[in-house]
């Protein structure tokens, strides 16, 4: 190896071990949450310069190998700590539990009913919002009960995401490899800070989705489209997310086999089927009643708020409901009259609206997806840390510098409510922290695009379709390859 490759590599080498030194303290249970938090914008400052050095050049063999061991190491060092930033993972161990030891419907009941009492344990008490039934599909909970049926544990659990986790890493390596990119690109996702810590530290069940999707995905762009089904029906049976998707997929798969993904989720739901209606109780009032760390939907709807069109839609509804004859089903409009409700349906139609455009169009299927999925979190109601993982996959084929930006500005959102600043709010302080660099960039980079001059992370070459040759400095749209 030359004597620069070989720099390279030690660089990379000492970066990657201060990064596990950061991995180590962001565990310890005793670690406050602002030293989390800070710690964590370190490892992302550390997973920069990483990205940076292994920009330099093509990484291959055994150094590529090592690379993707500390990337394992940095996930066993926080796989059997207990989740630091979210509860959700015992949500999962609750489900898997009541469907195992009690032979119940997670769908049907709640964890506060006082029918599952008997099987209450140490990780009924750390259940988030035990009022409402659980939320989560149906592969989801086939999942959850698996884990069960091995015990449980915390570790078991999240030992199923990290293999799901380091599956997507040896997937992502062979995308790169059939087109020709450099394979150390996939440093991107392996040494992320944010997919480290909410999939390993916290165990979020969307590494199992998101691994689904970019399996489908990359079976339509190698011309496996009736297999692609499968994997994506898995996906949307593991979170609702990828059913907004299908639609942009979907001219891609003979429509004989479009049945197919929805036939696969309908199977999974055979045996929850006698929680009735209940069966989208947690899944509804999620939709309907969250929100956290918005960015656009917040201005969206204070700008319906100051326009105040409740009074006018409830005039609306009551001459509909004397034209109509008084139906059942008129009173329910008058609960989407205000204007939290217009937002969310306003967002609902423009991403349903933008999913059928990229499918009519025939937008690459990966490019397509990437734009959906940044569309749906710049729009969403509730933006968790962990709902950025969707993104970071892609940002390995398209190394927006704003998206990456984000994956290392969304952890303050966990500081809410932050650090007090005269004349604004907690809430609003760490917004702007978060969401203004952000969107600078990410209209920098939009406008300098339209001049042909678009820029990713440290000039990594754009994404081709398949007949493309990669360039570093294109444009690229949606459409471009269609």
């Amino acid at each position: 190896m030359p004597e620069e490759g070989i720099r390279i590599r030690h660089r990379l080498i000492t970066l990657g071990l201060l990064m596990e030194i950061g991995y180590l303290a962001i565990g310890l249970p005793a670690t406050p949450l602002a030293v989390r938090v800070a710690i964590q914008s370190v490892l992302f400052v550390l997973y920069l310069a990483a990205i940076r050095e292994a920009c330099r050049r093509s990484l291959q063999g055994n150094a590529l190998l090592a690379l993707l061991g500390l990337g394992v190491l940095f996930r066993i060092t926080l796989l059997f700590q207990a989740p630091f930033y979210s509860g959700d993972l015992y949500r999962y161990l609750w489900d898997g539990h009541v469907q195992v030891a009690g032979q119940l419907n997670p769908y049907r009941y709640a964890p506060a009913d006082p029918i599952l009492a008997p099987l209450h344990d140490d990780i009924q008490p750390l259940v988030n919002h035990p009022d409402i039934p659980t939320l989560y599909p149906p592969v989801a909970q086939l999942l959850f009960a698996v884990v069960a049926l091995a015990g449980g544990t915390v570790a078991a659990l999240k030992a199923l995401m990290v293999l799901f986790d380091l599956a997507q890493m040896l997937l992502l390596r062979a995308m790169l490899r059939d087109r020709g990119m450099s394979p150390g690109r996939v440093l991107i996702y392996a040494w992320s800070p944010l997919v480290i810590t909410e999939v390993a530290g916290n165990g979020h069940l969307d590494a199992v989705a998101i691994f689904f999707l970019i399996l489908g995905i990359h079976l339509i762009i190698v011309a496996r489209p009736r297999l692609s089904t499968i994997p994506l029906g898995l996906a949307a049976g593991a979170k609702a997310l990828p059913l907004l998707l299908f639609p942009v997929l979907a001219p891609r798969i003979p429509r004989r086999y479009w049945p197919l993904p929805f036939a696969l989720i309908g199977l999974a739901y055979l045996p929850y089927l006698g929680a009735g209606r209940a069966l989208f109780t947690g899944l509804l009032e999620y939709a309907e009643r969250w929100q956290h760390n918005d960015s656009l939907f917040r201005i969206l709807l204070r700008l319906l708020e100051a326009l105040n069109p409740t009074p006018a839609l409830k005039t609306l509804i009551q001459w509909m409901q004397s034209q109509l004859g008084n139906p059942s089903w008129i009173p329910l409009l008058y609960r989407y009259a205000y204007p939290v409700y217009l937002t969310r349906l306003g967002v609902l139609l423009v991403l349903g609206g933008m999913a059928v455009w990229l499918g009519w169009r025939k937008a690459p299927p990966l490019r397509a997806c990437y734009w959906m999925l940044g569309v749906m979190i710049v729009l969403s109601p509730t933006v968790h840390p962990w709902y950025l993982l969707w993104m970071v996959p892609f940002l390995v084929f398209f190394p927006s510098r704003a998206w990456i930006l984000l994956t290392g500005l969304v952890s303050l959102s966990y500081l809410e409510p932050g650090p007090v600043v005269p004349g604004i709010t907690s809430q609003a302080w760490v917004r702007w922290v978060e969401y203004l660099p952000f969107f600078t960039l990410l209209i920098w980079d939009g406008v300098r695009a339209r001049r042909a001059e678009a820029s990713t992370l440290f000039h990594l070459p754009r994404y081709s379709e398949p007949g493309e040759t990669p360039t570093s400095s294109a444009a690229s749209t949606p459409f471009s390859n269609s």
